[in-house]
């Protein structure tokens, strides 16, 4: 008989996302846990707010090294969002930077020696239905302390409105850096997962 997958859940962000995202999420865990799964609360390394902040900090500033010079030569041709990107990103002391680094290499083998009893670890990784149209994919912000962190991370759909027929919401699905990490998510949602619906309380990740 196959060992009972153990699976970390991660409630970050949990009251600001939408209530119909958080029932997918939830009824997912509980058919995961019909499946055979075994399933722990698990929690970052430090506060949520901490890991964001230094992530912010870094793309920002990495984001000006990076693009700067092609904002300032071709301004014309880069969005107002992404210049005042830029902008922020220039603003920010090399203390402030250095700072942020540090933090980020400190947290990340915190976080591996954290979940390393885990297969995976679950996460929401948005806050519910992206928005429409091109403009944006929605808030990055719970998405935005695993890039920080580091590990393989792959995003699950969760669900689909009716009115939208787009994501509702989805599970980031995290493994310590095993060689089998990078496979153990899909093999997750392959084994705990129905087919995706059109009705938002259904769950689908």
């Amino acid at each position: 008989m196959a060992e009972r997958p153990r699976l970390g859940f991660l409630r970050i962000g949990w009251e600001l996302i939408e209530p119909d995202a958080r029932g997918a999420i939830e009824r997912y865990l509980q058919a995961a846990t019909a499946a055979g799964a075994q399933i722990e609360e698990a929690e970052l390394p430090v506060a949520l707010e901490l890991l964001v902040e230094a992530q912010l900090t870094i793309q920002r500033v990495e984001t000006a090294a990076a693009l700067g010079a092609e904002a300032d030569w071709h301004g014309e041709h880069v969005s107002p969002a992404l210049r005042a990107f830029i902008a922020e990103g220039r603003g920010v002391s090399g203390d402030e930077y250095l700072a942020a680094r540090r933090l980020a290499d400190e947290q990340r083998w915190r976080w591996s020696d954290r979940i390393e009893r885990f297969d995976a670890v679950l996460a929401p990784s948005t806050l519910g239905v992206p928005p429409l149209g091109l403009e944006s994919t929605g808030d990055p912000l719970l998405c935005r302390p695993f890039t920080l962190l580091g590990g393989p991370a792959v995003a699950l759909p969760g669900a689909l409105r009716p009115t939208v027929c787009r994501s509702g919401c989805s599970c980031s699905a995290l493994r310590s850096a095993t060689p089998s990490a990078r496979g153990g998510a899909m093999a997750q949602r392959a084994r705990f997962a129905g087919p995706l619906s059109a009705d938002a309380s259904t769950v689908g990740a």
